[in-house]
């Protein structure tokens, strides 16, 4: 999906309101438009300039900053097929409000990209060798997987198994069978990165923080959707609710065909009044998206002296 980047900018006030959206979601994709300038020789000096940063003898450019101050375009990566989820969304927007659909289809259509980019695992950083982790990746997505292999590890007591099987894609190979070093190897890996101390406390973060469905992001996600796609109606008067703590049945039937549309679920299998119902019982409960996710504080290694590296 293509988006011009002056759009981007005027569209990230709602995203980040309504959604969660952070800049740092898209840092490769951005710096993809910064390197393709630079291999193009078409760098806009005093703009560089304007987001440079000077310490000592040093001078670095603010590249994030860099980029979404031009006028290029941001490319995120998505499956072949998407082009029909965004034809899609562009009709049931365009169906439910008419002249106020263009803002409406471009936010929730940026939205579905990011969706089918991380449930696809594509993306620009998908064919390098190395990848900035962050500590939004690092608590929402490399921790938990990280609990889960804990306690696949320790569930035994901590003995080491005779054998291990791991699988990349359709490859599929057996190690330690003479000597548990990879369980070794975890064992010094978890003590930096993970820091639990028993499978029972692992347990317990994983339902407590992560929820009981920690092993798939849908439920996260789509209670995001749900609730900034809710505060985007609001926006638009031929679809804002007379309440603002309140969800019509208008909006929960828009709703459940946007979700149904992004493949978040089957519209023959969902009662929009279950949606509505539920977005109700977070309007009530929650002032915020971030009341909503972030009610349970995210944890991190104390044996790690730097949060956010991972290697």
């Amino acid at each position: 999906m293509k988006i011009q980047i002056p759009r981007l900018s005027t569209m990230l006030p709602k995203l980040e309101s309504f959604f969660g959206f952070q800049i740092c979601d898209i840092t490769e994709e951005l710096l993809e438009v910064y390197n393709k300038q630079v291999q193009e020789e078409r760098i806009d000096e005093e703009l560089a300039k304007a987001h440079t940063s000077i310490s000592s003898d040093h001078s670095t450019i603010r590249v994030v900053d860099y980029v979404m101050a031009t006028n290029d375009i941001v490319r995120i990566a998505v499956s072949n097929d998407f082009v029909h989820q965004i034809e899609a969304i562009r009709s049931l927007c365009e169906h439910a409000m008419q002249d106020d659909y263009k803002d409406c289809a471009w936010i929730l259509s940026f939205m579905a990209a990011l969706l089918n980019r991380d449930m696809n695992t594509i993306g620009c950083y998908s064919s390098t060798d190395e990848f900035e982790w962050t500590q939004e990746n690092y608590t929402r997505h490399i921790r938990p997987e990280l609990l889960r292999l804990y306690i696949a590890r320790n569930d035994r007591g901590g003995k080491y198994h005779k054998n291990c099987t791991i699988t990349f894609g359709a490859t599929t190979t057996s190690i330690q069978a003479d000597f548990p070093w990879f369980e070794k190897m975890l064992d010094r890996y978890f003590h930096r990165f993970l820091g639990v101390n028993s499978v029972e406390e692992a347990k317990a973060e994983l339902e407590s923080i992560y929820g009981k469905k920690v092993g798939h992001p849908l439920d996260r996600t789509v209670a995001t959707l749900i609730w900034g796609t809710f505060h985007l109606l609001q926006t638009i008067p031929s679809m804002a609710s007379a309440n603002p703590k309140s969800c019509s049945r208008a909006q929960s039937r828009f709703i459940a065909d946007y979700l149904d549309i992004i493949g978040l679920i089957n519209i023959l299998d969902s009662d929009s009044e279950a949606i509505r119902s539920r977005l109700n019982n977070y309007l009530k409960k929650f002032n915020s998206l971030k009341e909503l996710l972030d009610k349970q504080e995210y944890r991190y290694s104390p044996n790690n002296p730097s949060q956010v590296e991972l290697y």
